[in-house]
């Protein structure tokens, strides 16, 4: 791993790793004994390693007392010290020092380090100290990380109303048509945590229209998460009609449907807009146990139709999960919202699996309506 001076270490895994690892303990205690390292008891078992051409160099301590020296590092080229900086400042520093806040925002912009101009936005916002106008210029900065962030960290104040928010909530809808991936993908992230509006919705669906799928894909998620919400009816669906052994597996399948599906296709079943279509009175639910197992083994990919509409998705593979995770899931789906269509078993699903143990690609519904 990379310690704080910026060196590579080793951390010697000995006992985690002598299986199988034969000529490898054997030629690391060649090195060891070569070198004296056997020699050295009682002092831990990690080495520094360095290029023989490299001069080790000492990075000097971070400490919380001197925030000069935190404010340089967060402008080092290491991680670590980044990150370590940045914790020490929220921590302690910060606190204690008043012109901290000021020299943050000084940083914020007027450094040519990215990371470092980067780091200050996460720092002002971890003093709770990140205003508008800080925001509203790093809106504008020259890197689209450093941009991206902005959007992200404004996600607080837009859901507060003033005149400060409004020109800040104008600057990000406009952002919407930044070139930059990714920007085009926290834009279309924000825009569905914060409240809606016809601008708003205007926005996502734009990006909906992005050339970076990651943003398509954001986009939908978000128009998705501030569409209404169906209304719930007064009216139950009837209890499935299952034995004592068929009502136990449905219970399981209750289980493992809110832990795999729920996500997307939601508790109520009616799925989301742009992101999975609806279980409910849906065609796909009563096909056969051949085409629904090998649906959920391998995934789907469009276009599909259900209910007679259009749907441009892609459903992920489930063959991670067992045969009777699977069985107990499709047994659920097809008794729960006033479906009525036999359960499946987890001999099925295991045949349908060493059936098709070879495939690798999703399902169109075109191959899937060949399958009775």
């Amino acid at each position: 791993y990379t310690g704080p001076d910026g060196a590579l270490y080793i951390v010697d895994m000995y006992h985690g790793i002598i299986q199988h690892r034969f000529f490898l303990t054997s030629y690391l205690r060649q090195q060891a004994e070569s070198r004296g390292i056997d020699k050295v008891v009682a002092a831990g078992r990690i080495y520094r390693v360095t290029h023989e051409t490299t001069k080790a160099t000492a990075s000097a301590p971070l400490s919380p007392t001197n925030w000069h020296g935190l404010l340089q590092g967060l402008s080092s080229p290491n991680g670590w010290r980044r990150d370590t900086a940045q914790r020490l400042i929220v921590e302690q520093a910060g606190r204690a020092e008043p012109g901290l806040v000021a020299a943050l925002h000084s940083l914020s912009h007027k450094t040519t380090n990215e990371l470092a101009r980067l780091h200050a936005l996460w720092t002002l916002e971890g003093l709770s100290k990140l205003e508008a106008p800080v925001l509203l210029r790093a809106l504008d900065d020259r890197h689209p990380k450093v941009r991206a962030a902005a959007v992200r960290l404004s996600e607080t104040l837009l859901k507060t109303s003033s005149a400060e928010t409004a020109g800040l909530r104008r600057k990000v809808l406009a952002l919407a048509a930044d070139a930059s991936a990714d920007m085009q993908m926290q834009v279309a992230l924000t825009l569905g945590e914060i409240t809606a509006d016809d601008a708003n919705t205007a926005a996502l669906q734009s990006l909906r229209q992005s050339p970076f799928a990651l943003a398509k894909g954001a986009a939908n998620f978000s128009l998705a998460a501030l569409a209404p919400k169906p209304v719930a009816t007064n009216t139950q669906p009837a209890a499935p009609k299952l034995s004592a052994d068929e009502m136990k597996r449905f219970e399981i399948g209750k289980v493992n449907y809110e832990t795999f599906c729920l996500p997307c296709h939601q508790p109520h079943g009616m799925g989301q807009e742009g992101l999975a279509p609806p279980l409910v009175g849906s065609e796909w639910v009563g096909w056969s146990e051949a085409r629904v197992i090998r649906l959920v083994l391998h995934g789907l990919r469009g276009p599909i139709q259900v209910k007679g509409q259009p749907f441009e998705l892609d459903m992920p593979a489930l063959g991670v999960l067992d045969d009777e995770q699977i069985a107990t899931v499709l047994t659920y789906i097809r008794n729960e919202w006033g479906h009525a269509y036999p359960t499946v078993s987890t001999n099925a699903v295991k045949q349908v699996r060493d059936q098709t143990a070879d495939r690798a690609d999703a399902w169109t519904q075109e191959e899937l309506m060949k399958i009775k």
